[in-house]
């Protein structure tokens, strides 16, 4: 999916690409290497529209900007919250983790529990 910046105060819905801002700003792919702490082929990768919110986020801040989502349904324009779509993310990654490392014993202790229900 390739995502593209809407420029505030430069005309309603013009679009750009990343590739396009970064050149705009005079930074080169090197500077967004040592800004980002990503790989030169990441940020080629990344310029060609592959990539996720989270990456998305670090790019722009490294061009010295903020990343703003819209989603557009029936032509109205909504605003997404980046900052916490991206907790959410993270949280779900982080509990899924969590159970995923502990299945054993969640299992173990729901075999238990099922063993004495009968005896209540």
């Amino acid at each position: 999916m390739k995502y593209h910046l809407i420029g505030i105060g430069l005309g309603v819905g013009k679009r750009y690409t990343f590739s396009l801002l970064r050149v705009a700003q005079h930074l080169t792919k090197s500077e967004l290497v040592r800004r980002t702490g990503m790989s030169e082929s990441d940020i080629s990768r990344f310029e060609r529209g592959d990539h996720g919110l989270s990456t998305a986020k670090r790019y722009a801040e490294a061009i010295g900007g903020k990343l703003e989502v819209a989603v557009m349904i029936n032509g109205r324009c909504y605003a997404i919250d980046v900052d916490q779509t991206m907790a959410d993310e993270e949280f779900r990654e982080a509990y899924k983790k969590v159970i995923e490392q502990h299945a054993e014993t969640f299992r173990a202790l729901a075999d238990h529990d099922n063993q004495y229900e009968g005896d209540e």
